[in-house]
Parts: C-alpha cells; structure tokens; sequence
C-alpha cells in the first residue's frame, strides 16, 4: 500500500486520456489489460475533467453518437472524486457508503493522482 492510502494494483496513468480521444480509443483502454472499465479525461495539466465508463458509452451509442466522437461528448464531467491523501480506512467506508467500481484520487488542484477500486477494498463475497 502506498503512503497517501491507495493501492496500487493499477497503472492509472494508462487510463489517462485527453477530451478529444475517441470513444473507441477510450473502449479500447477501458478493456484492455487493465480491465479497469474506467477512463480518465484530464488535459495536459494533468486536471480532472471528467470520466467515461461503460455506461456512458452504451448511451452515446443508443443515441446515435458515432465511435468517432470525441470521449469530451460522452464523459461525466462532475465525477465523484477522492483526495489523494485519504486514508485506507476512509476509503472503506466511502465504498460501503456508495458502492462505485472505481474513484479517482486527485490533489487539491485536481490533477489525477490515483485510482481506487472497490474490489481492492472490500473483499468479494
């Protein structure tokens, strides 16, 4: 386990993309060797600015939205977040409470620092 609290099963860094990559690029990283199912938006300063998850996909293409399109159309762009510093414990509890496959870690400025998953916290019944 890392100091700040997250894990570190995942390389969050390859979930990383930017808001004008492809709805297929971001399918092609949500199930790649990760299997994380989640892909960060976030500019070149390393800032938040949304999430793309298997959901909002299947939406964007019951609308009609081509694979083409820009991941900037379909992201969730207020995504729960957690602070990079948040202890394992809190963590726990924040997954009991609302039960999200994945969160992203950000600092206070809201560049991306990690990911946390639920199955790394909470043990499988």
């Amino acid at each position: 386990m890392k100091k700040n609290g997250a894990k570190s099963g995942i390389d969050y860094k390859s979930l990383i993309l930017p808001p004008a990559a492809t709805v297929r690029r971001a399918i092609e990283v949500m199930t790649g060797p990760s299997g994380a199912g989640i892909v960060l938006v976030a500019g070149k300063d390393e800032r938040l600015r949304g999430v793309v998850v298997d959901s909002d996909v299947r939406k964007a293409i019951l609308k009609g939205l081509d694979l083409s399109a820009s991941i900037d159309k379909v992201m969730n762009p207020r995504p729960v977040t957690l602070s990079q510093g948040i202890s394992p414990e809190d963590v726990v509890r924040f997954f009991r409470a609302n039960p999200k496959a994945s969160i992203p870690l950000v600092d206070a400025a809201g560049r991306v620092r990690g990911l946390v998953q639920m199955s790394e916290y909470l043990a499988q019944p």
